[in-house]
């Protein structure tokens, strides 16, 4: 009856987990800009073509997202604690002589600017995940595109794509497993008990 024991408290206490994503529309293939909305424009050095959907040469799939000038696309998000974000990344690149691109997280009492710089003018990727801060909770990520070249005709073009943030959660368990682990702990407690007697 030992080992029936002990399988039912594994039963009980065992609990699977599962990544999913936390940001809604980081790949862009709704074609569709939201939930991610324009924000910071003061730091632009004259005009500016604002963040929007470019369909075609994208890193994967059909769409991202691109602006040129030195203006924030930003999304929110109810808060993560670090401890369970497992992943956050992005794809990037630059059309022009500018390379280096801000990236912000925010969280829920201050926020951090970091910098990336892309090579050439392909698609680059970044692992951004080291960065994150230690018990903390995240509430959002934005992209400042880069003023290189602005003002005039050799404005820097900044393409953003497959942003992620993967989240680790508990798998709920399936709905009869508690009533097959509670099964079990009381056979084995019965036989605990004609054991004892």
């Amino acid at each position: 009856m030992k080992l029936t024991s002990i399988a039912a408290a594994f039963a009980l206490s065992a609990l699977a987990t599962t990544s999913h994503a936390a940001l809604v529309n980081g790949d862009l293939e709704t074609g569709e800009l939201g939930p991610w909305v324009l924000d910071r424009t003061q730091f632009a050095t004259g005009e500016f073509d604002p963040w929007a959907i470019r369909e075609g040469g994208a890193n994967s799939g059909q769409f991202s997202m691109t602006a040129t000038n030195n203006i924030e696309v930003l999304q929110v998000f109810d808060g993560i604690d670090t401890m369970d974000i497992t992943e956050v990344s992005f794809a990037a690149k630059h059309q022009g002589l500018g390379d280096a691109l801000a990236v912000t997280l925010f969280y829920d009492t201050e926020s951090d600017e970091n910098i990336v710089r892309t090579t050439g003018d392909e698609w680059n990727l970044f692992n951004i995940t080291d960065l994150l801060r230690a018990n903390s909770v995240l509430t959002g990520i934005s992209f400042f595109g880069n003023r290189t070249g602005c003002p005039g005709g050799d404005c820097t073009r900044t393409f953003i794509d497959d942003v992620v943030i993967s989240v680790t959660a508990p798998v709920p368990l399936p709905a009869g497993l508690p009533l097959l682990g509670g099964a079990l702990a009381m056979v084995g407690f019965a036989g605990w008990r004609r054991k004892a007697a």
